[in-house]
């Protein structure tokens, strides 16, 4: 590949989502990022990591021959304790796998903002703590996590993006149809029905399996509205459901 001027920020990219790669492909041409290599496979990629030792590695989680925990292995095996990896994902369990894996930072494609990722991109770069989640988010999906036991779906995003919408504007607890299923599903470009829809089925599901916290603070299947309520109050230190 043609040489590129030295202050360019250097990338290689790992992808077997065809639409994920093209998304982060757009922002880094947007951005005039310096792509060194793009591959589907986690073995290519550490080759090329250790080989050209590029600032950033963007990839998804799940890659056809390894995960990208064993990429990140490899790599930092290789001697290459430099290079820094952000997971780039679309799909909310590959975003919980991601928010979970040891030396990696998580952006999420839906929705995608361009400026926000340079930021992160910049900040993991500098040396500043994990840029993927702040303070807020991290206590928020915590919650969702215990209380729905470890079972991730489209609805539990919905749910944890609720509560954090909430953290921001409590008022909007007092109006979830009119105020906040419908900010939630501006968030993802649905409709507020598929919002609902999706949380009322994470939720019969985790009451169901019975794997997570839920029956330690309702005696029935609780609302989606109740559930968000819990969640907002716990990542604000109070635990109890009026």
């Amino acid at each position: 590949m043609e040489e590129q001027a030295s202050d360019k920020i250097t990338v290689v990219l790992a992808y077997s989502n065809y639409d994920d790669a093209m998304y982060v492909m757009d922002f880094l041409n947007s951005f005039e990022y310096n792509i060194l290599q793009l591959t589907s496979f986690g073995y290519d990629c550490a080759r090329a990591v250790n080989e050209t030792s590029p600032d950033i590695v963007m990839c998804n989680t799940h890659l056809p021959d390894m995960n990208l925990q064993s990429v990140v292995s490899l790599v930092r095996k290789g001697g290459n304790g430099k290079t820094k990896f952000i997971a780039v994902e679309s799909a909310p369990p590959a975003r919980r796998q991601a928010e979970h894996l040891a030396d990696v930072s998580f952006h999420s494609v839906i929705p995608f903002d361009y400026f926000d990722m340079h930021d992160k991109i910049k900040s993991v770069l500098s040396g500043g703590q994990r840029a993927d989640i702040t303070d807020k988010s991290h206590e928020i999906d915590s919650a969702v996590l215990r209380l729905l036991g470890g079972t991730y779906s489209a609805g539990c995003e919905y749910l944890r993006c609720g509560a954090e919408i909430a953290a921001d504007s409590p008022d909007a607890l007092q109006g979830l149809s009119k105020q906040l299923y419908p900010a939630i599903a501006r968030r993802f470009d649905i409709s507020s029905a598929s919002v609902e829809r999706s949380m009322r089925s994470a939720i019969m599901t985790a009451w169901k399996d019975g794997s997570g916290k839920l029956a330690e603070y309702f005696h029935e299947k609780p609302t989606s509205g109740k559930l968000i309520k819990l969640i907002y109050e716990q990542t604000k230190g109070r635990y109890e459901i009026k």
